[in-house]
């Protein structure tokens, strides 16, 4: 969630991010919810907001991918100095994936972006406002720099889904939304040891000549 989180504060519209986390959190004016709001938020809230909702988790058997880190000393293993290699198996790969839902009201904050691509000197000027990257792009982007993260010494990697834009079509809201879906794969990993001979100390006993009688 701390991913989706400043993945949501990157957007910009109009020179603003509106999209992040009032302290302490409002439901009535914070940019980003992690539970759908009430029902009155949409008709007298405060837009844009982002509401994340938790999509159903794939699981998939794997136990083929291994990871090796950093092995250790058996200080009571059966020879002097020998060391224990030490892996990551991956038994279950899991797929968390998350839909973000993008609240607008202002159509001048469009999904689509200018495919021209934009001089430094742009970005600074108010008449090329509407050239800059819709959210959808810089939601993109952000996932582009910040391909992966690690919890702790796992790996995550970040995969962007499907998107889309979704109008009121009873035109009670006067809004409409843009969503994406934005996945993390990970899994269920085990500790697998083996004892093996690194740093163990052999000795080599010189050879024993026998004489005949």
């Amino acid at each position: 969630m701390h991913y989706l989180r400043l993945l949501a504060a990157s957007v910009a519209l109009g020179g603003d991010h509106p999209f992040q986390t009032t302290a302490p959190v409002d439901l009535t004016r914070a940019g980003f919810l992690e539970i759908e709001p009430k029902h009155d938020r949409f008709i007298n809230g405060r837009y844009p907001f982002v509401v994340v909702y938790h999509l159903p988790t794939q699981h998939q058997r794997d136990g083929h991918r291994r990871r090796r880190i950093a092995n250790g000393k058996e200080p009571d293993g059966p020879r002097q100095g020998a060391a224990t290699q030490r892996h990551l198996r991956r038994q279950f790969k899991s797929r968390y994936a998350y839909r973000m839902d993008f609240w607008i009201q202002n159509p001048e904050d469009d999904i689509l972006s200018d495919p021209r691509p934009m001089e430094s000197h742009e970005l600074s000027s108010p008449v090329e406002l509407d050239r800059r990257p819709g959210i959808v792009d810089q939601c993109l982007q952000f996932i582009a720099e910040h391909p992966w993260f690690t919890d702790g010494e796992n790996p995550i990697r970040v995969l962007p889904g499907a998107s889309g834009i979704v109008t009121d079509p009873m035109r009670e809201l006067s809004a409409y939304k843009i969503f994406l879906e934005v996945s993390f794969e990970d899994g269920l990993w085990m500790l697998e040891t083996r004892s093996t001979l690194d740093g163990a100390i052999l000795k080599i006993n010189p050879e024993v000549k026998h004489e005949s009688a």
